[in-house]
């Protein structure tokens, strides 16, 4: 399969790309840092829900809309994290505000997909 491939040669740069990016020097604001991190957990969590998918319907991911947009919203905290510490950063909030708040919330929320995906509960 050609996107398993892509995959697979994809990973290493992006796990480069967040060792570079966890450096000091860089100055990226720690929950920016937590939010490219988050992005692993939303690649890790299509697997088993692609597999489920698979396994369960006989269909691709993509058109199970409940396991499919449960796995998005991993993508969408991923965004907001993203923005979040970016925008604290700009002087727009106390960068320590919320964060261990926040990064719970982001956590609860893979929970929540992992919850779903093992129950089969359509959200």
């Amino acid at each position: 399969n050609l996107a398993g491939k892509f995959f697979q040669f994809s990973l290493v740069p992006y796990l480069s790309f967040l060792y570079f990016l966890g450096q000091g020097a860089n100055g990226t604001p720690k929950m920016g840092n937590f939010g490219f991190r988050y992005l692993l957990l939303f690649v890790i969590a299509t697997i088993p829900t692609g597999i489920i998918s698979k396994a369960t319907y006989g269909v691709s991911l993509a058109d199970v809309d409940w396991l499919h947009g449960s796995a998005e919203l991993l993508l969408t905290v991923t965004n907001l994290l993203i923005v979040y510490g970016f925008r604290q950063t700009m002087g727009r909030g106390d960068p320590t505000f919320m964060n261990g708040t926040v990064k719970n919330v982001a956590l609860a929320m893979l929970a929540a997909v992992g919850l779903t995906a093992a129950t089969g509960v359509p959200v």
